[in-house]
């Protein structure tokens, strides 16, 4: 780009960073080039790491969102089928909300396909489902700890 020059260890670090699509892909590399520019300081391993950090790598493998309620069977006994029906209980409602926050978490997958895949809701009712995990997590510990399993055991079904 421009002229400048990019090792092929970091050419072949963006690229295990980013799987997801081209775009994506091109983003990145531009990011980390325009950072090296503005400061100054060469393209390299570490800088491409400081500046993509936030980049999950396990999010643009193909999950599909069935690997994420059987990652979360351990943790609450509610089948697919429960998740997906319309039973407003306390807890079978707790554990779809989960699922929701997990499935947008390690997946590529629309906050539509989500609902879709879960009885037909509503986007915004996943939506409102991220927004309540995510605030539990950071006032419960426990559940913060927990959460970090499922994904942990969710992550690595994926990379087998």
């Amino acid at each position: 780009m421009n002229g400048e020059f990019l090792s092929d260890d970091v050419a072949h670090f963006i690229a295990s960073r980013v799987v997801s699509n081209i775009r994506e892909l091109e983003g990145s590399l531009i990011r980390v080039m325009a950072f090296a520019s503005l400061t100054g300081n060469d393209v390299t391993i570490e800088l491409a790491q400081k500046v993509l950090h936030r980049i999950n790598p396990y999010k643009a493998m193909r999950t599909d969102l069935e690997t994420v309620i059987h990652g979360m069977s351990t943790y609450y006994p509610y089948s697919l089928n429960d998740l997906r029906s319309k039973s407003r209980s306390k807890d079978l409602s707790f554990a779809r909300q989960v699922a929701m926050f997990l499935m947008k978490k390690v997946t590529d997958k629309s906050l539509r396909d989500i609902g879709e895949f879960l009885g037909g809701r509503d986007h915004s009712t996943v939506m409102h489902a991220l927004s309540k995990i995510d605030l539990h997590r950071k006032t419960d510990m426990d559940f913060e700890h927990k959460l970090k399993k499922m994904e942990h055991e969710i992550l690595n079904s994926i990379s087998r």
